[in-house]
């Protein structure tokens, strides 16, 4: 239990001092319950729902992705590359299986520039490695 008491301290100014009844120790205090009001309590359980939807949504849509560019680069990529390089020679190109992308190489298995009535020469090669650089214009 505390007592206030107050002392006149030199220039006539009162102080309050508070002083612990030494009979009553610290350990037989009660503790004090320190309840949430009810706005507090709802706060953190609705951050967390929209959090995890959030996330979620976010993780779904990241795999989705990964997983339909995978699927282009399976699929679609080689005959693309194949129409376009075959545009711009001129000639004939089948490029063999995708072995692999990454954003500065690709490579793909044995390929083959075919023979023009034109021209007779055939390039066939064990594979096609093509490094370049994205940020280069």
């Amino acid at each position: 239990m505390k007592k206030s008491l107050t002392r006149l301290a030199t220039g006539g100014v009162k102080r309050k001092v508070m002083r612990t009844d030494p009979s009553h120790s610290d350990t037989t205090r009660e503790p004090q319950l320190h309840y949430p009001s009810k706005l507090h309590a709802k706060t953190p359980f609705w951050h967390h729902r929209v959090l995890m939807w959030g996330g979620g949504i976010v993780l779904l849509g990241l795999r989705t992705s990964l997983i339909s560019g995978w699927f282009f680069l399976q699929r679609n990529l080689t005959p693309w590359l194949e129409t376009e390089l075959s545009d711009f020679l001129n000639r004939l190109v089948n490029l063999g299986t995708l072995q692999y992308f990454s954003l500065g190489r690709v490579r793909f298995g044995e390929s083959q520039i075919a023979k023009t009535t034109t021209d007779p020469a055939q390039v066939t090669m064990a594979a096609l490695d093509v490094a370049y650089n994205p940020q280069k214009k």
